[in-house]
């Protein structure tokens, strides 16, 4: 990755930062390109939430895990990822093959909820180019002390997109983010 593009990513997520300092939901956008080391080190910072925050879930660190724990399950493409209230049980959807398999996530346990075929889910794992871990850590750099809500690709006006949503630590919306997946 060039200097360049390192130095813009962390210009647009310090900029999405200060503009959403605000107590009303919002929606930002933010675009990404595959995997960035700017995410990365975003990730890091945001990993170093405290350990009241982690244990509500939600922070950046729980849900990678939780991701992780899924994926360790169903070998695929995560297409959302849906938190429980002020909990750190998680419902994850993931594309495999030709079907899509929701997952309940709670801790370290992974139970299977149901497998469907959702051609939508299928045709938008394929196309995407930006991940769910890629994602988050976009909007966690923007916004380092939220909580995930949910978050899920979807296509919108032709534009595959993941749409987020945060929370604060007591569970007020604070912002609705897409972040571009193509």
């Amino acid at each position: 990755m060039t200097t360049s593009r390192i130095i813009a990513s962390v210009t647009v997520a310090g900029a999405l930062f200060l503009t959403a300092c605000s107590g009303d939901s919002t929606t930002e956008t933010v675009t990404v390109s595959q995997s960035s080391e700017a995410a990365t080190s975003a990730s890091s910072a945001a990993s170093s939430t405290s350990a009241a925050a982690a244990n509500k879930g939600g922070d950046q660190k729980s849900v990678e895990d939780a991701i992780d724990a899924a994926l360790d399950q169903v070998d695929g493409t995560v297409v959302s990822v849906d938190r429980e209230d002020n909990s750190n049980s998680y419902e994850i959807q993931i594309v495999a093959g030709e079907e899509t398999v929701e997952l309940r996530v709670d801790g370290t346990s992974v139970t299977e909820q149901e497998r469907e075929r959702d051609e939508d889910d299928i045709r938008a794992a394929q196309e995407a180019i930006v991940s769910v871990k890629d994602a988050l850590a976009e909007a966690f750099a923007a916004h380092p002390d939220a909580h995930l809500d949910n978050i899920e690709l979807d296509r919108e006006n032709g534009e595959l997109r993941w749409e987020v949503d945060l929370e604060d630590a007591s569970g007020n919306d604070i912002v609705d983010l897409v972040v571009k997946s193509q």
